[in-house]
């Protein structure tokens, strides 16, 4: 039986106290037109007794395939490891996954890297911290807890992951050649690239057999958003022509919108599917698309 994706907030306070919450906000700087910062927001506002997990902190400079783009990328799966130890969590532990826009902008990303590390009962909240808001309990800013890869120390070797998420490189290009291995899915929400990549990247894409932006998935919920539902994601899918059965590989600008509609195809039940964590930034700099100084 497929575990689920999602949890509803009912079900979170159900456990009472059993689960991890991680808050894993974060906001792409040139989407962050008001300049938030999110740490200081969940430190103002958060779920009471969650963490707040600092992405930023897991991501290597060295490791950015495209310097110019200062982007989250994937943890390493030992130091993620290492890092929820901390807040007590072990490889079985009921982990949930929020972020401050719904639970489905960077959260899904923060559930595949988990899953990626070894976790594997992780769900996000459905509709978010902005959904736990509204409930009888509220947010808090008492005790606010943080979880960052600066305190634990890394080692030269990387750790293999322990479940099959994210597609590399090599994977996604077989896929390419090959045509009938996988369903590319292109999740971008702006095909042009423009304003959200240096100007080299306009025009640019991995090729793909299918194109689904990221905000076909989602709507509105009160002043954030939610992933839709099931039923309506899966009449979604079929009219984009999307496999129910076969491999599927999700790409975007960075992974993160990747992530997004991957999480959408679980729900609907449409897996297998794979993240293209580098996704355009990556396939571009590998093939030679984008000159590097």
């Amino acid at each position: 039986m497929r575990p689920p994706v999602l949890t509803t907030c009912d079900e979170l306070r159900a456990t009472q106290g059993a689960a991890t919450i991680v808050d894993a906000s974060w906001i792409y700087g040139p989407f962050n037109h008001a300049g938030i910062d999110v740490r200081k927001r969940y430190d103002a506002a958060h779920i009471p007794g969650s963490w707040f997990l600092d992405l930023p902190s897991f991501s290597d400079p060295a490791e950015r395939h495209d310097p110019r783009v200062e982007v989250i990328t994937l943890p390493r799966p030992e130091v993620l490891r290492a890092v929820l130890a901390q807040a007590g969590a072990r490889p079985s532990s009921p982990i949930i996954v929020t972020d401050m826009d719904g639970g489905c902008t960077t959260a899904p990303f923060a559930r595949h890297a988990l899953m990626h590390a070894g976790f594997d009962n992780v769900r996000l909240l459905d509709g978010g911290t902005p959904a736990w808001r509204r409930g009888p309990v509220g947010l808090t800013a008492r005790e606010p807890r943080y979880l960052s890869a600066r305190t634990v120390r890394r080692s030269s070797a990387r750790a293999e992951g322990k479940t099959k998420v994210f597609a590399d490189y090599g994977v996604v290009r077989q896929a390419i050649g090959e045509g009938n291995r996988a369903q590319i899915v292109d999740s971008r929400v702006d095909r042009s690239n423009r304003d959200v990549l240096p100007s080299d990247y306009v025009g640019l894409e991995v090729p793909a057999t299918v194109y689904l932006p990221s905000s076909c998935v989602l709507e509105p919920a009160d002043e954030a958003l939610r992933f839709r539902r099931g039923s309506e994601l899966c009449e979604i899918f079929k009219g984009a022509g999307i496999d129910p059965g076969g491999w599927k590989i999700t790409t975007c600008y960075f992974g993160l919108g990747a992530s997004v509609v991957a999480t959408a195809l679980e729900i609907a039940g449409f897996d297998p599917v794979l993240v293209y964590p580098g996704s355009l930034i990556e396939y571009a700099v590998k093939e030679g698309l984008v000159q590097l100084c």
